[in-house]
């Protein structure tokens, strides 16, 4: 069996005392992912320990609270009226492939908005990931109005958070895939046609809805969702991208003071 030797990089760091058999997984430093993956215009991550993390995009301008969500540890919990507006408008990536990712702390067990623009009501129209009653998915409409919505049974394990990526190329033949990285499930609805058009207007939201925001759709009712982190990317991750990014957040939570397991 051949032999292999793991080189470890601290930036900036002077060691003067060592513990023997000690570890740190690289890569950690999360705030560096962009600087390695190209196109990040949302980078958000809870925690409680930095007074301004709801608001915090990492790549960008602050962004606006809705109502009251609230942030415990390295998660954010979201209901109906109390999200994170993003300030990203979609409509202005009508034609521009998008990569969503979002770190699900545990199981919402019914209908929640994760992140992107969700509407549920008609015409639904909506670009984005969510759970429904029982799948997490990955959904938007072909611009004849068809909803493409490829999902999976929530399968969630206790104490494990759930690292699903969204890819959506809405050029025709469009394509809506869906991979969870902890099962290793990817699913994809393709269709001839190219993506439904978004209206300008269509916020990114984390934890939010159109639902109960446009008049006439507040019907839906939603339940709580707890979130660690979402990204948005402006092009489609390659699997090994993806995989790069799973593993400076797995590397990350793993270090807390109180671990998170993804």
């Amino acid at each position: 069996m051949a032999g292999t030797t793991e080189v470890k990089v601290f930036k900036n760091k002077v060691f003067t005392n060592f513990i023997e058999g000690a570890d740190i997984a690289y890569p950690f430093d999360i705030s560096q992912l962009p600087s390695e993956i190209g196109g990040c215009i949302l980078q958000w991550d809870a925690d409680e320990s930095v007074s301004n993390s709801l608001t915090r995009n990492r790549v960008g301008a602050a962004m606006t609270l809705v109502g009251a969500p609230t942030v415990a540890g390295n998660s954010a919990t979201f209901s109906a009226g109390n999200y994170i507006n993003t300030g990203i408008d979609l409509a202005n990536y009508n034609t521009t492939p998008l990569t969503m990712i979002a770190i699900v702390a545990e199981n919402p067990g019914g209908q929640a908005p994760l992140l992107g623009s969700v509407q549920w009501a008609a015409p639904q129209r909506m670009r984005g990931l969510d759970s429904s009653a029982s799948q997490f998915r990955a959904k938007t409409l072909n611009s004849s109005g068809a909803a493409q919505s490829p999902g999976f049974n929530r399968s969630m394990v206790a104490g494990t958070s759930e690292f699903l990526v969204g890819r959506f190329n809405p050029v025709a033949p469009m394509s809506t895939v869906l991979t969870n990285i902890r099962t290793g499930q990817t699913v994809t609805s393709n269709h001839a046609l190219p993506m439904y058009t978004l209206p300008a207007g269509k916020m990114a939201y984390i934890g939010g809805s159109e639902d109960g925001v446009a008049s006439g759709t507040s019907n839906v009712t939603v339940v709580p969702v707890k979130l660690r982190a979402a990204l948005i990317f402006t092009r489609i991750l390659t699997d090994d991208e993806v995989s790069l990014v799973y593993r400076y957040y797995k590397n990350y939570y793993s270090q807390l003071s109180v671990p998170v397991s993804i």
